[in-house]
């Protein structure tokens, strides 16, 4: 929904809107299943909408399905819409293992009640997953109760207490992490 995203991460929330053109109308579509990553030998990421229940279901444990709406591209849904969207909005469990060589493929395929289906692969879509997070030493900043800076740090007292803050970040593409981190931080090498 806000653009293209080439790299996607855990436990951020994505938006994916899919157009799906049928002739006959929204009333003659049995089934749509998109598969965020169609090329994968292990895990394809499937979520499935029935027409019977207008609902989505993920087939995957590695999917959180936030909401899934099929209906018109253009004004109201009616049963006759033929220039329709899946709109599809999700995150991606922490628990995918990560491999930042893939680049993964997006498919659509639409199933009408005759049984006849239509198959599209989305290369424009295609995207990369990492967990890996980082923080930039720019963004860091250390305030420590009682201290005296000096030109080669600052003297502290015993049991003084510091902040450190920082901007977490994911390191393969520079977009601020959103979810709850712990960050471990060792001082003096321990």
């Amino acid at each position: 929904e806000d653009g293209p995203h080439s790299w996607l991460h855990p436990e951020t929330a994505y938006t994916l809107i899919v157009p799906i053109e049928e002739a006959n109308g929204l009333s003659d579509i049995s089934s749509a299943r998109i598969e965020l990553s169609s090329n994968s030998q292990e895990e394809t990421l499937a979520i499935s909408w029935d027409g019977e229940t207008q609902r989505c279901n993920s087939e995957s444990n590695y999917l959180l399905i936030d909401s899934c709406i099929l209906g018109s591209a253009i004004g109201n849904t009616t049963p006759y819409s033929s220039s329709l969207e899946m709109e599809v909005s999700f995150q991606i469990q922490w628990t995918l293992l990560p491999d930042s060589y893939i680049s993964r493929e997006p498919s659509v395929e639409v199933i009408d009640r005759a049984g006849q289906s239509s198959y599209t692969l989305l290369p424009e879509m295609r995207w990369r997953y990492s967990t890996d997070m980082m923080i930039q030493r720019s963004t860091m900043n250390v305030s420590i109760d009682d201290s005296v800076p000096n030109s080669e740090g600052a003297w502290v007292r015993p049991g003084s207490q510091a902040i450190i803050r920082g901007e977490v970040m994911w390191a393969s593409d520079g977009e601020l992490v959103d979810a709850d981190v712990d960050v471990a931080i060792l001082i003096d090498g321990q």
